[in-house]
């Protein structure tokens, strides 16, 4: 089982218009809204693939309560603390004339210690009975940095793998707490380690340096956008992969990298297999809008073509 820790979820909407004007009145001519923010993403793409994933989540307000009814629409498994903020919005809108995309991104209402308290507690105890956890995006306002890594250390204690995607703070506290799997895309990387990343090679040895830093780490990821990605495990071995299909719609596709790559691995696949069903998911994300909601269909016909460099 696949247990996704929601610490700051929110609804997500995509806007699509034929052309960004500032300061002028549009009309979208498509609109996708979606219970979100990454661990929710990454735990909808995992039940297209196949997966059967538990969610935890943090959630208050109307938002919050759209949220609950849109997971159990979806069939998603969810315990959910409730407090007495408002769960946030993030607004996508994508410009269809340009291909560009822009993002506006709540920071989410403040959450208090009580309700932290219950949402660690319900963490672990999903976490005892999961072969993953996945600790991914922002932790809400009102939480020290290093709540993640006092969350991975204790759920690695009760016997889970983690699979971390955080940044900031977040992501380089928790290094010393032993993830299993990092996943984390060349700005982050680059933010964590205090220099620019700009091809792939410069991913591999930024990869290479996470693993000097991390403890227990099995593998470390860097996605590169339309460039693909980089695996590099503690060995040293690393590979390389290419998104097959350019997409318009990227949102959400490093969640569905992770969707994937978990899914691969409790099959028992190899992390080259892995790396290439991680690779199909996110092409098959950004070819529609609204985050994991791709063709799982589509994901297995891109998997079976995509080609791996070992670097």
């Amino acid at each position: 089982m696949i247990v996704c820790a929601a610490a700051n979820p929110s609804v997500d909407a995509t806007f699509e218009v034929e052309r960004l004007l500032p300061g002028r009145v549009h009309r979208p001519s498509g609109l996708a809204r979606t219970a979100g923010g990454k661990s929710l993403n990454v735990a909808r793409a995992g039940g297209m693939l196949g997966e059967e994933p538990r969610v935890i989540a943090l959630l208050g307000g109307s938002a919050g309560n759209w949220i609950a009814a849109e997971l159990e629409r979806e069939g998603i498994a969810a315990e959910i603390i409730w407090g007495d903020w408002e769960t946030r919005t993030c607004m996508t809108i994508a410009d269809r004339a340009s291909g560009e995309l822009t993002d506006l991104y709540e920071a989410g209402g403040p959450v208090d210690a009580e309700a932290w308290k219950h949402f660690r507690a319900a963490v672990l105890a999903a976490a005892a009975g999961a072969e993953w956890l996945v600790l991914s995006g922002s932790l809400p306002p009102g939480i020290a940095p290093d709540a993640y890594a006092d969350l991975l250390a204790a759920a690695r204690a009760a016997g889970a793998a983690v699979a971390l995607d955080a940044s900031g703070e977040a992501l380089v506290s928790s290094l010393p707490a032993g993830p299993t799997l990092l996943k984390v895309n060349e700005e982050e990387a680059a933010e964590a380690l205090g220099g620019p990343i700009d091809s792939g090679a410069g991913a591999v040895l930024a990869a290479r340096e996470l693993v000097a830093r991390g403890a227990e780490l099995e593998a470390v990821i860097i996605t590169r956008g339309r460039e693909g990605a980089v695996l590099v495990l503690p060995d040293g071995t690393a590979w390389e992969g290419e998104v097959p299909l350019p997409g318009a719609y990227p949102v959400g596709s490093g969640d569905c990298f992770l969707a994937g790559l978990l899914s691969a691995r409790r099959l028992g696949l190899g992390w080259p297999a892995a790396l290439s069903r991680a690779i199909a998911a996110a092409t098959a994300n950004a070819q529609v809008p609204g985050a994991a909601r791709f063709d799982p269909d589509l994901c297995r016909r891109l998997e079976a073509g995509i080609e791996l460099r070992s670097l």
